[in-house]
């Protein structure tokens, strides 16, 4: 009875306060895009003025030729860890909104799974429980670990500082 109490009130504030952790991981993803956008713009503006510069005769052949297939290598860089980020932004969504769905529904779905399913997800968000004094104390596999942590101490920032940044 202990364990349904605190784990209900613990996932329903888990996905609400849960929410706000996973909008970090995607400011990040979405700061590193625009980032590389802005550098896919500067490196455009650089191949454009070289060829400006080509046709004006200022810069010889060679020096044009080197130049370009430098800056397109370049270009083709930022253009790859751009897609990369982009697949790791719904990657990383579809997860996180997966775990939060699963951390706010946890409850409902133990009370109306059969025992094979209730263990199961049992497996999904336990890793150990011990028993102690009357009381069940489960220890949360990770992600949920922090999810727990979190409801536990009420910090959800779980260590960031003011710059969304790793502290210490």
């Amino acid at each position: 009875m202990v364990f349904r109490y605190r784990f209900r009130g613990a996932a329903v504030r888990r996905f609400d306060r849960g929410a706000r952790f996973l909008d970090l991981g995607l400011t990040f993803v979405r700061s590193t895009t625009m980032r590389l956008q802005q550098q896919q713009l500067t490196i455009r503006a650089k191949l454009d003025r070289a060829y400006d510069e080509r046709l004006s005769g200022r810069i010889p052949e060679n020096l044009w030729s080197s130049k370009s297939a430098e800056l397109e290598e370049e270009l083709r860089r930022v253009r790859a860890e751009m897609a990369g980020h982009e697949r790791a932004s719904h990657d990383y969504e579809r997860t996180g909104l997966q775990i939060l769905e699963l951390a706010q529904t946890a409850y409902s779905l133990y009370v109306t799974q059969n025992a094979h399913g209730q263990a199961r997800l049992l497996k999904t968000l336990l890793s150990n429980c011990t028993f102690d004094r009357g009381t069940l104390c489960p220890t949360y596999r990770k992600p949920f670990d922090l999810f727990a942590q979190g409801s536990e101490t009420g910090d959800w920032l779980l260590g960031l500082d003011s710059n969304q940044q790793p502290s210490g």
